[in-house]
């Protein structure tokens, strides 16, 4: 049994090693280099309304999407937001399908165009803004040209840059930031959903690889806002990768705007169809070194059909993602991660190619980042774009995606097999620790199926703060009340029942069966109690706090945690509450 017990992890690495390796090698139909990695994918409450042409923005306490088309290709005038686990629909007051929006200096959501008509046919002057505070939208004005499948950059000055239009001609147009629009130059080539790049406090380049009927234009010129346009030479041998999606300017961001670093990547691709992943700082524009190249094809063989970039500075880490599609309907997405932030260190950003488990076609709709690093993708067509069959923008899905990010794996140098060593030898330690505490609680288990004190009619027993032991139900119920007062253990998100158990000297079953005696309720819900009171009292006394931060002083792992616990023991959400006191006062 002992030899068993030992060879056991090693035959399990050499399992996992060996599938690794099947996935990882050229014969299968993958990259060598890039490594891989599993990310998990929770779905949310479906959209009120099915949606695709949409703009989706992430705020600290929710999630919007704006516009688009539902079904039958019709464009909608509504929103809804993600607030205490539901989508709450409101009215905007123009239809965008296919407008852009840019985020203003006063914390507003400027969106302007789309289209005229259904089918996606025509272009708007509209122009809107959105107070995410007031969930409220206020028409005030029109572009100086109708617009759609635009895109708009905001300056340091607080003016924005717009320039892009479908089957219709382009000009690159300014929003001085307060209500007028205006366009200022003509462009060196109409283009469609361009990008524009600010390289200064008041300049910007706008480029794109398709002209504004779509067409892929031979030559690539570069238009300067306050200088001449120019051909770029990397875009001789890279073109900047077709996006079918808007996006907003910070989605591509790498840069520090308060010391004058204007830097920002982006996706391009050769003649043989291989991404790469591009860098402009200021108006220079290259290659950014990878320690691999982007894997064009899954582990399962299936080419991956990227559609969508996006950056998040806070973990100096950028995604593009993409999805395949197999024989059954399914999808998997998946997400290159670029630690961008390497460069300097290693000569060479390391890549990670994210998949998830298959999952219904979601239609490629733009993500959106939330504050706490994960990204969100909300609706899309519900048809097979590049693969198989045409866009099908009459039925778009209400279904809504959030990809949890983890830490990611990191190729080591050119080798790519390296990392599997390094998880293998990690992998033996997990193994054989995990082997010797299991083998360790058999035996206590065995110690207490013949200890006496291990019957089912035994007094529970602690140890108090002089020594003592006590068998008293009703004194454990006092200690334990006792830590949570006066040291406030419930502060601490991952506390366990294990835990206390410690702390008084007894088995984790008698104090779950404490609390079940005494206050008829399990440990979470205990320690939520005291969460959920310490909560008010910071929202009451502190009402400049926000409610994220509230959540996390008061215990909870994450701000949706929080919601659903303070609703399901107030009877009403955290803003609902406070505004109730505020009137009681």
């Amino acid at each position: 049994m002992r030899k068993r017990s030992i060879i056991l992890p090693f035959l399990c690495l050499f399992a996992m090693m060996s599938m690794t390796a099947q996935e990882a090698t050229p014969g299968n139909n993958a990259q060598v280099a890039c490594p891989l990695a599993k990310v998990d994918v929770e779905q949310l409450p479906d959209l009120n309304v099915p949606r695709t042409g949409h703009r989706t923005l992430c705020f600290e306490q929710e999630i919007i999407a704006i516009g688009g088309h539902t079904s039958g290709f019709v464009p909608t005038a509504t929103a809804e937001y993600y607030a205490n686990g539901e989508w709450h629909l409101i009215p905007t007051v123009y239809e965008h399908d296919g407008g852009f929006s840019v985020k203003l200096e006063d914390g507003k959501v400027l969106i302007v165009g789309g289209a005229e008509k259904h089918l996606g046919i025509g272009q708007t002057f509209a122009a809107e803004t959105y107070n995410p505070e007031q969930h409220q939208f206020e028409g005030f004005g029109c572009t100086d040209r109708k617009r759609t499948l635009a895109c708009g950059t905001r300056l340091d000055n607080g003016k924005v840059v717009i320039s892009g239009n479908w089957y219709a001609d382009d000009a690159i147009e300014i929003f001085d930031g307060k209500g007028k629009f205006g366009v200022v130059k003509d462009v060196a080539q109409h283009r469609v959903l361009p990008y524009i790049f600010q390289t200064s406090p008041d300049d910007a380049i706008i480029f794109s690889s398709r002209d504004n009927y779509g067409k892929a234009l031979d030559t690539i010129l570069v238009d300067h806002l306050k200088g001449e346009p120019y051909q770029e030479v990397l875009f001789d041998t890279w073109r900047p990768m077709e996006r079918h999606l808007n996006f907003d300017y910070e989605d591509c961001f790498i840069g520090n705007q308060s010391k004058g670093e204007y830097a920002w990547l982006f996706p391009v691709v050769n003649k043989d169809e291989q991404i790469a992943i591009a860098q402009a700082n200021g108006s220079k524009i290259s290659l950014l070194p990878t320690a691999s190249p982007v894997p064009m094809k899954s582990p399962w063989g299936q080419r991956i059909f990227y559609y969508s970039f996006i950056v998040d500075r806070k973990a100096q880490r950028a995604y593009l993602l993409g999805m395949h599609e197999d024989s059954s309907d399914n999808s998997r997405i998946y997400a290159v991660c670029i630690e961008y932030c390497k460069t300097a260190k290693d000569k060479e950003a390391p890549l990670t190619l994210y998949y998830s488990d298959p999952l219904p076609y979601h239609g490629g709709t733009p993500p959106a980042l939330t504050p706490d690093g994960d990204i969100v993708i909300v609706g899309g067509a519900n048809g097979k774009e590049g693969i198989q069959q045409t866009n099908d923008n009459f039925h778009p899905t209400s279904t809504v995606y959030l990809l949890h990010f983890g830490t990611p794996l990191y190729a080591a140098g050119k080798n790519g097999l390296l990392w599997m060593w390094i998880a293998g030898i990690g992998g033996i330690a997990v193994l054989l620790l995990a082997a010797f505490f299991i083998r360790r609680h058999r035996r206590q288990r065995q110690k207490d199926d013949i200890s006496p004190s291990a019957e089912p009619q035994a007094s529970p027993k602690f140890i108090t703060g002089t020594g003592k032991l006590v068998a008293d139900n009703k004194t454990m119920m006092e200690r334990i009340e006792e830590l949570m007062i006066s040291e406030k253990l419930f502060l601490n998100s991952e506390l366990k029942v294990a835990d206390i158990a410690n702390r008084i000297g007894t088995h984790r079953n008698y104090i779950a069966d404490c609390l079940k005696t005494h206050e008829g309720c399990s440990f979470n819900q205990y320690v939520n109690r005291f969460r959920i009171d310490h909560a008010k009292r910071l929202l009451h006394y502190h009402p400049e706090k926000k409610i994220a931060t509230v959540s996390l002083e008061s215990g909870f792992a994450n701000e949706t945690s929080f919601y659903r616990t303070f609703k399901a023991i107030v009877g009403m959400t955290p803003k609902e509450w406070l505004a109730s006191t505020k009137k009681k006062s």
